[in-house]
């Protein structure tokens, strides 16, 4: 008996609980279906046809990851600046097909900033004087290609450069759209997730800390250091029941 590959299995076993769980909180359309699907892959071990069915389907949620995707990450209203985050595929290139520096952004690495104008690639109109973070996979919040603008905060400012990600293929993202991509990219866990709608909904100085806490992925640790030694105890249990004339020797069940 294999007790390393019994354990990787159990392991993507409680992945695929954890993913269940999200599924589950997102209720978005037919995630009912999909839930179910999502179990009876766990049932099974997470292999084979089953799993590899339960990934096809996420392709018929609400949500495409392989969409371009763009919202506000600052309050609407009028203020001296205002954020507008974007992510996807190509989604550097895309915004630069309608930037002054655009070439620049283009060929840019990631964690970099750029300075130009927005416009209206069809007429060439200025739509806005802004500064541009360009990052990219995985090194981003999503793990994806993503942009953040930092243009004036009035809201007509903000309208126009909406209509233009519009234009250039870019859609309104969802709520925690951004965070989910994070959570399927692998760039944070379930619990971290979690605490980005809890710090950011915060209401006393208490909860920040808890959910700052959490967002740290010190929960996380803790239910990693449990969940391990409960696969290796239910390892040895069943390799004990299934074959008891032997002397196991592997992973410390001697």
């Amino acid at each position: 008996m294999n007790v390393s590959r019994f354990y990787r299995d159990r392991s993507r076993a409680v992945a695929a609980e954890e993913w269940c769980g999200l599924t589950a909180a997102l209720s978005k359309p037919r995630m009912n279906r999909f839930l179910r699907y999502a179990c009876t892959a766990v049932g099974c071990g997470c292999g084979g046809a089953r799993f590899r069915g339960m990934l096809s389907f996420m392709k018929e949620l609400a949500w495409n990851t392989d969409d371009l995707i763009y919202a506000l990450a600052t309050p609407w209203g009028e203020s001296a600046l205002a954020v507008i985050r974007t992510s996807g595929a190509g989604s550097v290139e895309r915004v630069a097909e309608a930037f002054s520096s655009g070439v620049s952004l283009a060929a840019s690495a990631g964690y970099s900033l750029h300075h130009g104008t927005l416009r209206e690639p069809t007429t060439g109109e200025p739509v806005d004087e802004v500064v541009i973070a360009a990052y990219r996979k995985p090194r981003s919040y999503t793990g994806q290609d993503s942009v953040e603008i930092f243009c004036h905060g009035s809201i007509p400012g903000i309208q126009r450069v909406f209509d233009l990600l519009r234009s250039l293929g870019f859609r309104p993202a969802e709520g925690g759209e951004f965070t989910l991509r994070a959570f399927l990219s692998g760039r944070m866990d379930l619990t971290r997730a979690e605490a980005v709608h809890d710090i950011v909904t915060a209401k006393s100085r208490k909860a920040q800390a808890l959910a700052l806490h959490r967002l740290s992925g010190a929960v996380f640790e803790r239910i990693r250091t449990v969940k391990n030694s409960l696969v290796e105890l239910l390892a040895s249990i069943e390799i004990r029941l299934d074959y008891p004339e032997d002397e196991v020797e592997e992973a410390g069940l001697s």
